[in-house]
């Protein structure tokens, strides 16, 4: 396949879709002001949460002892979920992110929702700079018990003892740089337990990539609509170059 050509997937094994873009606030934006936002989308958006900053410090001491330290950042966004808890909108003092849970609809509807959640943010909060646009779809692979993981992935694990033994589980996670648009790309691929006694017949992954582009110069002007564009076809590129074409075909 080349980059043009990946099929579409009716029942694409997406449990979540995130378009995020993080920015610079002008030095005096309170906290108060992104709270307001929340009046704008509260008809959709009846769940809200106040979302809340810390760190963590730990200290190794003489004799083995740790010390472990919480410092209290303060308030710096709110999380608000639609009825059916589907919809996330999350507006912050960093940039502002749209999330669509299971079942998946289409690109088309979600990153028109996600521009039309960063018209409203933008608009009331005049940021200074745009740093980062990021896209990361979560997938959860539910593989029949007895399929290889080689009849999965086109690059499988590397298994040092490969005689009498099984997989109980594993986890990778690489990072890539594509040279033609300097995106950065993140996949991750680990198993996951079984929710229920019945997936036991079934062996769950967890794909998880995630796609970012840096911008580097303040005052550069972008179309952030056609960037997400080229960052979902560089996620779909990650996506199938992942998968073998038997595992494919079990979501067309």
């Amino acid at each position: 396949m080349t980059k043009t050509d990946y099929p579409h997937l009716r029942n694409a094994p997406i449990v979540e879709a995130v378009l995020e873009i993080l920015v610079d606030l002008p030095t005096n934006f309170e906290f108060s002001q992104i709270e307001a936002l929340y009046e704008k989308i509260k008809d959709d958006f009846p769940q809200k949460k106040i979302r809340n900053r810390f760190e963590q410090t730990i200290t190794a001491e003489p004799g083995g002892k740790v010390d472990s330290r919480y410092n209290d950042l303060g308030d710096d966004g709110i999380i608000a979920n639609s009825q059916d808890g589907k919809n996330v909108v999350q507006f912050r003092l960093d940039g502002v992110s749209y999330s669509q849970l299971k079942p998946y609809t289409s690109w088309k509807q979600v990153s028109q929702q996600a521009l039309k959640f960063w018209d409203i943010y933008r608009s009331s909060t005049f940021p200074t700079k745009i740093r980062r646009l990021g896209l990361r779809y979560i997938n959860m692979l539910e593989i029949p018990a007895g399929v290889k993981v080689s009849d999965v992935f086109k690059n499988p694990l590397p298994v040092p003892i490969k005689d009498n033994q099984d997989i109980m589980g594993f986890a990778t996670h690489v990072v890539f740089r594509d040279k033609t648009n300097n995106f950065v790309g993140m996949v991750s691929q680990s198993t996951q337990p079984p929710l229920e006694e019945a997936d036991r017949l079934k062996v769950r992954i967890l794909l998880d990539i995630n796609v970012m582009y840096d911008i580097g110069e303040a005052n550069k002007k972008i179309e952030i609509d056609e960037i997400f564009s080229e960052l979902r076809t560089f996620k779909n590129k990650l996506f199938f170059e992942s998968l073998t074409e038997e595992e494919i075909e079990r979501y067309k």
